[in-house]
């Protein structure tokens, strides 16, 4: 299999890790495929709680900072770690992560005394 001798290829190591380009750049978009609908979910449950006149008009603002946020963290996990992994703001079913405590938060002003 042809690793390929490019600066992407020689900054990633792929002949070590028995990679490609092309199966990379598969990974890669399979990988923002499978973690695209947290552009619309994370946005739509924070703005029912971040508003300035009424539920969901931040809605907008939210996509670019989930965006932003989930391309910055995923480039530094990859560019300075060499790591492929993908991060983005989390969805989860429990109060410890984030996007019902993010609710809670962004719904109360801040955390409810004695933490939950």
């Amino acid at each position: 299999m042809e690793r390929g001798t490019g600066a992407i290829a020689r900054f990633f190591d792929f002949e070590a890790l028995g990679t490609n380009l092309r199966t990379e750049t598969l990974a890669g978009i399979t990988t923002f495929i499978t973690m695209a609908y947290i552009l619309v979910v994370n946005p739509d449950i924070l703005s029912q709680a971040i508003f300035v006149t009424e539920s969901g008009d931040l809605f907008g603002q939210l996509v670019v900072a989930t965006g932003l946020s989930a391309a910055i963290a995923t480039l530094i996990m990859g560019v300075v770690a060499k790591y492929p992994i993908a991060l983005a703001p989390g969805m989860a079913s429990t109060p410890s992560l984030p996007s019902p405590s993010s609710w809670v938060w962004a719904s109360t002003g801040g955390w409810p005394w004695p933490p939950s």
